[in-house]
């Protein structure tokens, strides 16, 4: 295979699964991770997204193809070497026992330690910049059992962190948060890629949170093929409609958001005025079965108002429910 650059993680043909299976769960791959990017992996349940992960990790052995790091097979380097170039962050949440917070971190030093697992001053001094990174300086000391699910996978990602890895792959790192650290989770990935000049690889539910967050996507379609590709181009192609069928489950993708397809009789309105208000007002109408359009010079006006009141005028009559407004419309 011809030279890559530096730190890159590459797939060749690559087929993954398990022997007992009839067929791979994913197959015929080829793709890269690049430096500096986040890339999120996409796909329904049960497709191989986890099993994939675990292959470029080196953990599972490959059905077919080749891994590449930095041009070598990953099958042929030590787990030392592929430890140091390759960190990975799964979704079972590990026994920790009675560690604290930068303890868990320090496991992250276990490619550079010797055999006793002697932390020395360069160990230490990585382990408090990845405590940094993740913004759990604070929280160093604190029992790891006592952390919030959000803190927990801040600490995990240090781990990762304190590493010194090239590449990241991330199993459902969101999964079991709120939506407030789900965001926070996501933004601090972004951020390590570019900080770090790292390429961090995420597997992900989170649709709407994947396409505002990440560089790229890695689509899995139903037949075990991967598409790939810049995040607003695979938007633009209608390939998030194909792998989630989202026609078939009334659902459509709108500037970067899923909207669910509501059941509207012929009836229409037209909306105008201030957008956000126009966005939420035409949401709601669409739930009580009227179909909306946002145009220039609309029947309903919205107005936002200097105390940050929504007000609606309609056929002269100013509103300051949606409620009263639908009620109007009815009669």
């Amino acid at each position: 295979m011809a030279a890559v650059s530096p730190h890159i993680l590459s797939l060749k043909d690559l087929a993954v699964g398990y022997e007992s299976h009839q067929k791979p769960l994913l197959q015929g791959l080829n793709t890269a991770l690049q430096p500096g990017s986040l890339t999120a992996l996409l796909g329904a349940n049960g497709i191989g997204k986890s099993t994939l992960l675990r292959t470029m990790a080196g953990i599972q052995t490959p059905l077919s193809g080749t891994v590449y790091l930095d041009g070598s097979n990953v099958a042929t380097l030590s787990q030392e070497k592929v430890a140091r170039a390759i960190s990975i962050v799964l979704t079972e949440r590990p026994s920790t026992g009675a560690m604290n917070v930068e303890e868990l971190v320090s496991l992250g030093r276990f490619p550079f330690t010797n055999w006793l697992g002697t932390l020395l001053q360069s160990d230490k001094k990585a382990i408090l910049a990845a405590l940094e990174a993740v913004d759990l300086f604070s929280l160093r000391y604190q029992a790891v059992n006592t952390l919030s699910d959000g803190q927990f996978q801040k600490a995990m990602i240090a781990r990762a962190i304190a590493q010194e890895s090239h590449v990241m792959l991330l199993d459902e790192p969101t999964a079991h948060l709120d939506i407030p650290n789900k965001v926070a989770v996501m933004q601090l990935l972004r951020k390590l890629a570019k900080t770090l000049n790292m390429a961090l690889l995420v597997s992900t539910h989170d649709l709407d949170l994947a396409i505002q967050t990440s560089d790229y996507l890695w689509l899995a379609h139903a037949d075990g093929q991967l598409e790939t590709g810049l995040t607003e181009e695979l938007a633009l192609n209608r390939a998030f409609d194909l792998v989630f069928q989202l026609s078939e489950n009334g659902l459509r993708l709108e500037k970067g958001h899923l909207m669910v397809n509501h059941q509207t009789s012929g009836e229409y309105v037209t909306l105008s005025g201030d957008d956000d208000i126009a966005f939420w007002t035409a949401l709601y109408l669409q739930k009580q079965g009227i179909k909306t359009q946002v145009v220039r010079d609309g029947h309903i006006h919205a107005i936002k108002q200097d105390d940050h009141q929504s007000k609606w005028s309609y056929k002269g009559i100013m509103f300051s429910t949606l409620e009263s407004l639908y009620k109007t419309l009815r009669e």
